[in-house]
């Protein structure tokens, strides 16, 4: 029996990220927004439930690759804006250490970019931004190039593969039965 490993493209899951070729996300983002998504069609997305899902299957399908990939901790819920400007002002050239200590400039221009309240004044915009992402700026530091996660997080999608693997209509697609050579299950 030929394997699809002999025929697939095996590549590192960065390495298929920057492929320019388009994928079917990248189609399917362009059916559902249509041609004003253009400019940023390529861009990569940050949403807590891509997070949260990249989580469940790193989980499932590749747990040995958890540390490599993602920093678990205990930190303050923030917004999903708030954690925006502060990987804007983290990932530039030359990040400041804390999000106390980035000049003003770099601030605002990241709040702007986020649609971050506007019609604040800037004074107040800057003290709620720094008040409410200074934890989470120090965890970018400590996380490097991994994704941050809660431990609640990290228990909720704990619990998402025990679902998965337990209930009656899924738990066939992931046991493999090591007494059966006909089928291989590749994620």
């Amino acid at each position: 029996m030929k394997s699809i490993k002999e025929i697939a493209w095996n590549v590192t899951e960065e390495e298929y990220r920057a492929d320019p070729a388009i994928s079917y996300s990248t189609l399917s983002t362009f059916a559902r927004e249509s041609q004003k998504i253009i400019p940023h069609l390529y861009e990569k997305k940050e949403a807590e439930a891509l997070r949260f899902g990249s989580l469940v299957d790193c989980l499932m399908t590749e747990p040995e690759t958890l540390g490599e990939r993602f920093f678990i901790a205990d930190f303050p819920s923030t917004t999903d804006k708030i954690e925006s400007i502060c990987k804007k002002v983290y990932y530039r050239d030359d990040p400041p250490r804390s999000l106390e200590s980035a000049k003003e400039s770099i601030l605002l221009e990241a709040m702007q970019e986020v649609g971050y309240y506007p019609n604040w004044r800037e004074e107040t915009r800057l003290r709620d931004v720094i008040s409410k992402g200074k934890e989470f700026y120090g965890l970018l530091f400590l996380a490097g190039d991994k994704t941050i996660m809660s431990t609640d997080d990290y228990h909720r999608a704990q619990a998402c593969v025990e679902a998965l693997m337990t209930n009656p209509f899924t738990k066939k697609i992931f046991y493999i039965n090591p007494f059966e050579d006909q089928v291989e299950k590749i994620y």
